[in-house]
């Protein structure tokens, strides 16, 4: 009987992690002001969102220069065990571009809360914001077309602070933005969803994957 107790208590002491986990925020910003450098190292956005859907290109646009940035804040407290890799997924609802274009991620380098609202102060809240010194996670190129969810792969560092700690935040932002490059015109580009909960893809538009 001893035995047969020990065994049940082993089993229920078996620890997973979840195998995704579906952003609690994903926030949009966009900085537009008639200086690609002033635009680039606002201390604040111009706007925000919280929903719908948004391009994360830089662009030039009625005598302004436009600089677009996404974030999505997880909450990770139920990440147990280190995970061995991961992905941080992204979903394009519709993709006009002509030309294939390459997004990069970036770690905050705030702790935000798993339920907090950002303000438009916290658009810029990771290291390199301000010129091209940022050092992405890890980047993807969209090809021209497609759509759905693209997917970067995690670093050791970063899946080390998932399990280390109860939240993560990470930045999506486009080449020109990552590289400090000034946009002359207004392409079309692809759209990313800003919604969060199970969002237009049904499955979670912002979402950690791990295994």
């Amino acid at each position: 009987m001893k035995e047969f107790k020990k065994n049940i208590f082993k089993i229920y002491d078996t620890v997973a992690n979840p195998p995704f986990i579906i952003a609690n925020n994903i926030f949009g910003f966009g900085s537009q002001t008639p200086s690609w450098i002033t635009s680039k190292t606002a201390s604040a956005a111009t706007s925000s969102s919280a929903s719908g859907t948004g391009t994360l290109d830089s662009r030039f646009l009625s005598s302004k220069y436009i600089t677009e940035r996404m974030i999505g804040i997880f909450d990770t407290s139920t990440v147990v065990m280190p995970p061995i890799s991961g992905t941080f997924d992204v979903y394009i609802t519709a993709n006009p571009s002509l030309i294939a274009r390459t997004y990069y991620l970036i770690v905050a380098n705030t702790t935000f809360a798993a339920d907090a609202i950002l303000d438009l102060s916290d658009w810029n809240d990771f290291n390199g914001s301000a010129d091209n010194s940022a050092i992405p996670i890890s980047s993807v190129t969209v090809a021209v077309g497609q759509t759905g969810k693209i997917n970067f792969p995690l670093d050791s560092t970063s899946l080390a602070s998932i399990h280390a700690n109860n939240t993560f935040s990470a930045y999506v932002i486009g080449e020109k933005d990552k590289n400090d490059t000034a946009p002359d015109g207004n392409p079309p580009a692809p759209a990313f969803s800003f919604n969060s909960g199970l969002g237009v893809s049904g499955s979670g538009d912002c979402v950690l994957t791990l295994t």
